[in-house]
Parts: structure tokens; sequence; C-alpha cells
């Protein structure tokens, strides 16, 4: 979900409505386990919009919102709840959990910018591509420009394309899907479709986190190990 969206409710009209620049997503049990927390809690980063006033800040995708401004994030809905109430030029400090450790960061909330006009997917089949390997029940290949016009796929989200996944595996249980974008992998930017192969199978032993893109949405999936 993207949090630059929601923050256009500032508390009074008089006030001018804050914008931070983050998608979020829920925590879940597996998520909190991979990334060293004791239990599922907080909201998760799974993009900075570039520019923005969370990537100038220096939130990441990845780090986990514990507390804003003293207050506890139990889960998603709550941090919406409050970043609601933000308002441009007035601080707002976070509280983070970050590669097993806290930190605080705080950011300033700038007005919203203009909405960016959608674009949708092409119909028909994409174009022929060559695979490239697979890994985990992922079958990848290049993200090249013929594919980013097919799927629509903002610039700013680089990695590999998905371009098939196996029936009955976990990843297909997962609901990875041919269009799919594989940003990250396992805290790794990811580069190209050879690329995410090398970290996916250097990981191969254990679960490991990915940063997966569908329709410029990202979100972090946990791909299991053995897969």
């Amino acid at each position: 979900m993207g949090l630059g969206l929601l923050l256009a409710a500032g508390p009074a009209l008089a006030q001018a409505r804050g914008y931070v620049g983050l998608r979020i997503q829920d925590m879940t049990a597996g998520l909190a386990s991979v990334l060293g927390l004791d239990s599922p809690r907080g909201a998760l980063i799974a993009w900075t919009i570039a520019g923005g006033p969370a990537e100038k800040g220096g939130l990441q995708p990845g780090d986990v919102v514990l507390t804003m401004d003293g207050q506890a994030i139990s889960n998603q809905a709550k941090l919406i709840e409050l970043m609601a109430g933000s308002v441009v030029g007035t601080p707002i400090k976070f509280g983070l959990w970050r590669q097993r450790a806290g930190l605080e960061i705080e950011i300033l909330p700038t007005a919203a910018p203009a909405a960016q006009p959608t674009v949708q997917r092409r119909r028909g089949p994409p174009p022929e591509a060559p695979p490239i390997g697979s890994a985990r029940g992922i079958g990848l290949i290049e993200l090249s420009a013929a594919m980013r016009r097919h799927y629509a796929i903002a610039d700013e989200y680089m990695g590999a394309l998905v371009g098939e996944v196996e029936a009955l595996s976990l990843a297909a249980r997962l609901e990875m899907q041919p269009g799919d974008v594989l940003v990250a992998v396992g805290g790794v930017k990811v580069e190209n479709a050879r690329h995410a192969l090398e970290l996916l199978r250097q990981a191969e032993a254990v679960n490991v986190l990915a940063l997966a893109v569908r329709d410029n949405a990202p979100r972090f999936i946990i791909l299991p190990a053995g897969t």
C-alpha cells in the first residue's frame, strides 16, 4: 500500500496535508522470523518513492516501523491511522528495526506530488525472450525494454523478470506470476536475471526474503528453503 496517497488526510483543512512517499505491508510470523523480530508487529516498508521524504530521510525497503513519534505500531493499519494526521513541515520520528537492531530516523513530510497516470498492461502474449534459468520454481528472463512496455513496469523497478512459475511449486503457492519483477533477494538488489539466479542458488538451503513487484506494487515474500 502506498502511504504517500494516504497522507492526503491532514488533521485540519487549515493545515497542509503531508506526504512521505512509502509503500508498506503487514508483518507476518514468517517475515518477523526472517527479520529477527520476536513477534509479527509493526509495518514493513516495501518501497520508498524516489525523491520522496522517506527516501531522502534514509528509510529503506526492509525496515520495520515499530513506533511513530513514540507511539507503538502494532500493524499496518495503525501506522496508516497515525500517518493520516501528518502535516507538511512537521517532523515525524520513526522507530525502526533494521538488520536485527533498532534505530530512529526523523523525516519531514512535504506536499504530495501530482498523481501520475496509470498505464495498463498490454493484452496478448508477451514478446518472446530466451530463458536464463530457473531456481526455486521460478523461471527468470531479462527485463528488456519490450517486456517493460508489455507489462507496464515503471522505470524505478529494476531486476529480473519472472517468465514462468512451475506448477505445484511453493513459488506457485505464493501466487508468483509471469510478469512479476524480482527486485531484491536476501537484501541484495538484483542486477539482472543471471544475478538473481546466483543469489537464489547461494541461499538455497535457507528461507530467503525476496522483494517482488507486480503491477508496480512491491511486496516482500519468503521463498522457502530447497524449493
